[in-house]
């Protein structure tokens, strides 16, 4: 078995590597989009000042 590779065949695995990453980052995208301005699917993420806040309440009782 050779470990050689003809150019066109790596031209193709890069090519095929690249949009499939593409297509990815795409559908990461719409996801934040979603959540940023829509109805957010389940809990909703609290920002750390939030924790910060809760953490303080909790030590105060």
């Amino acid at each position: 078995m050779s470990t050689y590779i003809d150019p066109s065949t790596a031209l193709a695995l890069a090519r095929q590597a690249r949009d499939e990453h593409l297509r990815r980052a795409e559908r990461h995208r719409q996801s934040r989009l979603v959540r940023d301005h829509g109805v957010p699917a389940g809990r909703p993420r609290r920002h750390r000042r939030w924790h910060l806040e809760w953490r303080r309440t909790l030590l105060a009782h």
